[in-house]
């Protein structure tokens, strides 16, 4: 060995430089490769819930296969249906359980009393999951989709103009506007302990198209105080003289469709103007509050995503001209759309 050298020495780790160098790089493919996995993962949420409305379109058009009409919105023995927990309220969603390989939760409600009885209790606390967006807000027993009950804004009666209402028994020869161009369901928000539930035929599982689809409108309106007024403890046990007059078939609890006149044809009514915000400030009494049902809203960013009659889904623009949105919603205007949706 040379006098004066010192003897090579071999690296065994990195430079502070390098593993700067090193960072630097992760954090720039870091930053190219998420917007991309956000954008697959929101993709494949909107994938989930576009086949969770196709089943439910589907469904439906399965029991109307079945009994001849299409599954009521909701049913009780007067109207207009109030967004509380007192009434009968079995809705569509029930009657359609057994086409979603639901049998067993079908089987399990009892039909001779509410929805709110005790008896129906531990059905209402089941989540399913086909109800239930991926980015929905709740992770309870609730439904991330509603049935059209109406055109525009008014309470859920006898007389609207949607497929599915108060004691409702369409048929599909009653779509005069043909099913391409009329809205079943849709998607909508619901937030414990808000959203009355899945089972629950109230603004819970029927919205209207009067309102724009804009979910900050709808939270602001229907926000967390919306039912603070409201008195849950008046649960009555259903009337069997009304359940007899309604001819409920005891093994499939079917609205017998009787006459071909379905209730609620309406033809040449007048849109009733959308109401604003500043309308939606003023005073309400409580009967007005829960009278309210209120629209749709978007669970993904681009719209909100609609089954329609013939067993399409198709997302709408929050843009949507405000005639066309009115038009998909009313099943017998008759009118031509301003536009394809």
């Amino acid at each position: 060995m040379a006098i004066g050298k010192r003897p090579a020495r071999s690296s065994l780790g990195f430079t502070l430089v390098e593993l700067l160098i090193v960072v630097a790089l992760m954090a720039i493919m870091a930053a190219i490769a998420f917007p991309g996995l956000y954008k697959c993962r929101e993709r494949m949420r909107r994938y989930i819930c576009e086949k969770n409305l196709s089943q439910l379109i589907i469904a439906v058009h399965n029991y109307e296969t079945a009994f001849g009409v299409y599954p009521a919105g909701t049913i009780d023995a007067t109207g207009p249906v109030l967004s509380q927990q007192s009434g009968y309220h079995h809705n569509w969603i029930s009657r359609i359980l057994p086409h979603l390989e639901q049998g067993n939760l079908y089987r399990a409600i009892d039909w001779k009393m509410g929805v709110y009885a005790k008896s129906n209790g531990p059905v209402r606390a089941i989540k399913i999951q086909s109800l239930i967006c991926p980015n929905s807000p709740s992770s309870g027993p609730i439904s991330s989709y509603a049935a059209v009950h109406n055109d525009v804004e008014s309470p859920i009666d006898t007389d609207n103009h949607g497929v599915f209402f108060l004691n409702s028994r369409l048929r599909r020869d009653d779509i005069l506007d043909g099913s391409s161009q009329t809205v079943f369901i849709g998607e909508k928000i619901g937030v414990e302990p808000i959203d009355l539930g899945w089972m629950s035929g109230t603004r819970a599982t029927l919205r209207n198209m009067g309102t724009p689809l804009r979910p900050e409108y709808n939270r602001n309106r229907f926000g967390e105080h919306y039912f603070d007024e409201v008195d849950y403890s008046n649960v009555q046990p259903f009337d069997e003289r009304w359940f007899n007059e309604l001819e409920i078939l005891p093994r499939s609890g079917v609205v017998r469709p009787g006459d071909r006149d379905a209730p609620g044809l309406k033809s040449g009514t007048a849109p009733a103007p959308e109401i604003t915000k500043l309308e939606a400030k003023r005073p309400r009494t409580r009967t007005q509050r829960l009278s309210e049902v209120g629209g749709f809203e978007q669970n993904h960013g681009e719209g909100v995503q609609f089954a329609f009659g013939d067993g399409s889904v198709r997302l709408l623009s929050i843009d949507i001209a405000t005639a066309v949105r009115l038009q998909l919603a009313h099943r017998s205007d008759g009118q031509l759309l301003a536009q394809e949706p």
